[in-house]
């Protein structure tokens, strides 16, 4: 797995264009449009999968101020998008969050099925074999 300074000199991969934006889709519709990331977040990593009528979200950051990475998860049915979503899940160190992924990733636990299907994705971006 990449270490943690390597993986915060990485590109970002993003579903959106900018990280701006990818913050903004979890953000409520009138307000969509003045969204901004806070400039203590970066974000690194963010997959988004939508398929009937439903969509799933992952979002991989680092607090640059805390000096933590931190996770978002959301997901939403037809009805609605991933508004009022953005709960950063905070890891004490890199180390602990990568155990973490790994097991999401090679157990393909049912209740994180998403990570089943992005697995490839993200271990190419995380350098897992």
């Amino acid at each position: 797995m990449i270490t943690k300074t390597a993986l915060l000199k990485k590109t970002p991969v993003l579903f959106a264009n900018t990280a701006d934006q990818v913050y903004a889709e979890f953000q409520y519709y009138d307000s969509k449009d003045n969204a901004k990331l806070p400039k203590h977040l970066k974000l690194l990593y963010a997959d988004y999968t939508y398929e009937d009528y439903s969509g799933d979200a992952y979002v991989l950051g680092y607090n640059k101020e805390k000096k933590q990475f931190f996770e978002v998860h959301g997901s939403h049915c037809s009805c609605y998008g991933l508004e009022d979503q953005w709960d950063e899940e905070y890891y004490d160190d890199w180390k602990t969050l990568s155990i973490c992924i790994r097991k999401r990733l090679d157990t393909g636990a049912e209740w994180y099925s998403r990570y089943a299907n992005s697995s490839s994705e993200l271990k190419a971006f995380l350098e897992i074999s």
